[in-house]
């Protein structure tokens, strides 16, 4: 890694090029962050700092600003990045070769950076939510529950519902796939529109979700279940679990409110007989 990133500095900015051994150390410093904007905002404070003629470093997305540093009062100079960003240097006076072609040389690994940063934040936003409904996948909630569970241990309450879609194989069967489909995604949609904004969806599997609401007892969870209920053109069986006041272990909490979604899906059915 280390002779490549030399090989890339020399064949850039030359073998003897005074900026070489700079580059070196702002090119570790580059690719060590993993994260656009604390990459940009080190990025502003690097470059301002490596030359006397900048007096000020901004990068924009969209032209919207999302790091600065220094004095931004023209002129300046722009090199465009990856992906809609824009490297702006201001300067004091026109630029020598030598700093413009250093500044080329950041323009270029900046840029390669942040397209590989921008494409592995795509890879994992795939990973986390089911591509068909938009709830995260139950690899990333499995996670979720095990940090939700660790604050309960710390006395911070929330509740859990387990959730089955009424009679989707039937619907499947009947309507087909694409019916189902909607159903399922109907009902996320409702989830979103009338749940909080810190309450979490799961696809948990097929047609089941583990719902997550943050500070919720029982009730109030009972209380956000019944507004989805009465939004979704669907059905749907739940079971719900009070964490920690009901029980403390990640695994029995899920087997409780499947049981508990089970007894309302047979209590219904024994009611429409």
């Amino acid at each position: 890694m280390m002779e490549k990133l030399e090989s890339l500095i020399k064949s850039a900015l030359g073998k003897d090029n005074a900026k070489s051994a700079l580059a070196f150390m702002i090119t570790l410093d580059i690719v060590r962050e993993m994260e656009i904007y604390s990459l940009a905002n080190k990025v502003v404070r690097i470059i301002s700092s490596s030359l006397e003629t900048i007096k000020g470093v901004e990068i924009l997305k969209n032209e919207k600003e999302i790091a600065s540093y220094g004095d931004m009062t023209p002129p300046f100079m722009e090199f465009p990045l990856t992906s809609g960003y824009i490297l702006k240097v201001y300067i004091n006076h026109v630029m020598d070769s030598e700093n413009l072609k250093f500044l080329r040389y950041i323009q270029a690994l900046l840029s390669y950076h942040m397209y590989n940063i921008i494409e592995m934040e795509k890879i994992k936003e795939k990973a986390m939510f089911d591509s068909l409904t938009g709830a995260y996948t139950r690899s990333i909630g499995e996670e979720l529950l095990r940090k939700y569970f660790q604050g309960a241990l710390r006395g911070r309450r929330f509740s859990i519902a387990f959730v089955d879609i009424d009679d989707l194989k039937l619907i499947n069967d009947s309507y087909g796939h694409d019916e189902g489909d909607r159903y399922l995604k109907e009902f996320v949609n409702s989830f979103k529109m009338n749940a909080r904004e810190e309450d979490v969806v799961i696809r948990w599997g097929g047609d089941e979700f583990l719902l997550i609401f943050e500070g919720a007892t029982k009730e109030n969870t009972e209380m956000i279940m019944e507004r989805i209920s009465l939004d979704f053109r669907g059905n749907f069986s739940y079971g719900v679990v009070e964490i920690p006041y009901e029980v403390e272990d990640v695994h029995k909490a899920i087997e409780i409110a499947d049981e508990r979604m089970y007894d309302a899906k047979h209590s219904k059915k024994n009611s429409a007989k």
